[in-house]
């Protein structure tokens, strides 16, 4: 995937559509180097939640070759069209150079969506298409045509492109309380369009630059970790999606509010909207504080779309403004019923986090975090993280062949230089833990400490490796890492109840419940109460009142 993206990105950026269309742009980029010949443990996120074999493990086993096959694809890649086809398909018809960059922009930006999962709910995926087609109704579009499309995942992202494909995630769709407030965030982007905000010199200029930075790792090889590569082609990707300057965001809110309105929802829902990122804001550099840890709002639609006061005060007067002229808006809406049972956060395919429990049900292993330990997301694999981001724990998986022993996995297959290292057993399996003086981590090459379980009934290892972000020699949270690792167990019958994943559910609160006392029944890891307010529009301290539909998550 990571190669057919950068091609449809050089394509994009330096192909001269009139001339036709040269080779393949992914040829240009050489795979980097990769010694661990393991899967990550973790699929794509859309791969279904439901009672499906064990996760497919077919990579070489140490030692051996073999040639890719569709099911041996990276965890998370998936089929997209590479740069000779997204070209190709421009220069079969004659259009204009804008035309064609315009065509090949949309269709590298939308294979980078869907790569991150469209819905299987249909009923959500229609009901969302439903309400934007009721604002494109009375946008005035012209020709401008538009599709909606729900992606499955935890970030809190809704993007265009100038094309008009519009995706929302199920993400920001749980942080939202009506139909109303959805088509306040689908009427923004649909403006978007319409005014023709893609058209900026400034943000080619940068996306030139992500991709010249992902694409210089690429090509040097070894000495930037995989973490580091996917960082740099997200920022690349999160740029193939217009970021758009205040203006522009004030044109849009301005216009979404009027054809909101012309559809028959409130454009007080849009104030409704900023106040939700705004309390989504004060909850993130809360909690930075206290864990003493930089804020994690950098490219995320809280900063590519700020509620700032001047557009918080505009958004006001507005919907003053065209309440002024009409106060009969669509009353009762099945917003609640449709978001009803969407997973919450990470899915089955990547392991659940119960309090300081992951479980991995489909590898049937569990481990225990240290307190405010967090799973966090990424693009392949599994990655565990302190409160303060500056240590992390990754997992992963390699096949056993016979006669290999944990030891001889980690110097002879994986290829690490052990400082220090023993046998033992860990829940009474086959295991290794040793320091190794240099490895490739989320922090770059860092000293790790490496933790190989062998479950010889699935015929898998599990890697683990501990790092921190400013370990040079000495491993600062050696003893977390530790623990994690002597941590990992076998799934008992009981743990695959606890396995399943979280969902969000609508409830009607009863006399005398609280936020609190919903946050403590909760299974959310981290800040329950804080998360519950947020989704429910009640922070920093409202509270529901009895007979109120709330969203809890469990």
């Amino acid at each position: 995937m990571l190669k057919k993206i950068i091609g449809l990105l050089f394509g994009l950026l330096f192909v001269e559509p009139s001339l036709g269309a040269p080779g393949n742009g992914a040829d240009l980029i050489r795979e980097v180097p990769v010694r661990l010949t393991s899967r990550i443990i973790a699929e794509s996120q859309t791969a279904k939640a439901t009672d499906e074999p064990g996760l497919d493990t077919t990579e070489s086993s140490v030692g051996e070759r073999k040639q890719p096959t569709d099911s041996d694809r990276a965890v998370g890649e998936r089929d997209s069209p590479d740069a000779a086809e997204v070209i190709g398909d421009a220069a079969k018809v004659k259009l204009s150079k804008s035309e064609a960059r315009k065509q090949q922009e949309c269709q590298m930006a939308n294979a980078a969506m869907t790569a991150v999962g469209v819905t299987q709910n249909a009923s959500l995926q229609a009901y969302v298409r439903g309400v934007g087609q009721r604002l494109v109704d009375v946008a005035e579009p012209g020709e401008q045509t538009f599709s909606f499309d729900v992606l499955e995942t935890p970030q809190i992202q809704a993007a265009t492109n100038a094309c008009g494909n519009i995706f929302i995630s199920t993400g920001l769709m749980m942080h939202l309380n009506s139909e109303a407030e959805l088509a306040a965030v689908l009427g923004h982007e649909i403006m978007h369009v319409l005014k023709a905000h893609d058209k900026r010199r400034k943000r080619r200029e940068l996306l030139k630059g992500a991709l010249g930075s992902a694409s210089a790792m690429v090509l040097g090889g070894s000495s930037y970790s995989r973490n580091e590569i996917n960082r740099s082609m997200r920022t690349a990707t999160d740029l193939a999606f217009t970021q758009y300057d205040q203006n522009q965001e004030f044109e849009a809110d301005n216009f979404g509010a009027e054809i909101m309105a012309k559809a028959g929802y409130s454009p007080e829902s849009v104030v409704q909207v900023m106040a939700m990122f705004k309390a989504l804001e004060s909850v993130e550099f809360k909690q930075a504080r206290a864990e003493g840890r930089s804020n994690a709002l950098f490219r995320s639609f809280v900063t590519s779309h700020p509620p700032t006061p001047e557009r918080y005060d505009r958004a006001v007067n507005k919907a003053r403004a065209l309440n002024a002229e009409t106060n009969e808006y669509r009353a009762g809406d099945e917003f609640l019923e449709q978001i009803d049972g969407v997973p919450y956060g990470l899915t089955r395919a990547t392991g659940v986090l119960r309090g300081n429990r992951f479980y991995h049900a489909r590898l049937g292993i569990t481990l225990a975090l240290p307190e405010g330990w967090r799973q966090k997301q990424v693009p392949s694999g599994v990655l565990f993280e302190s409160a303060s981001g500056d240590a992390a724990f990754e997992l992963s998986t390699a096949r056993l062949r016979k006669g290999l022993t944990p030891e001889r996995l980690v110097n002879e297959g994986l290829g690490f230089k052990i400082i220090e290292g023993r046998d033992l057993t860990i829940d009474g399996m086959p295991a290794y833990i040793a320091t190794a003086s240099r490895a490739q981590t989320v922090f770059g090459e860092r000293p790790i400490r490496l933790v190989v379980v062998f479950d010889q009934r699935r015929g898998l290892a599990f890697v683990g490796r501990g790092s921190g972000k400013f370990d040079l020699k000495k491993l600062a949270d050696d003893g977390a890492f530790i623990k994690i690792g002597f941590s990992l167990a076998r799934m008992k019958k009981v743990d695959f109840e606890a396995a399943k994943p979280l969902q969000l559910k609508v409830v009607r609160a009863s006399p005398g419940t609280t936020m609190e006392s919903l946050a403590a029944q909760s299974d959310l890891p981290n800040y329950p109460e804080d998360e519950l307010r947020v989704i429910n529009g009640l922070y920093p301290k409202g509270e529901p009142e009895p007979g109120q539909l709330i969203k809890i998550i469990d």
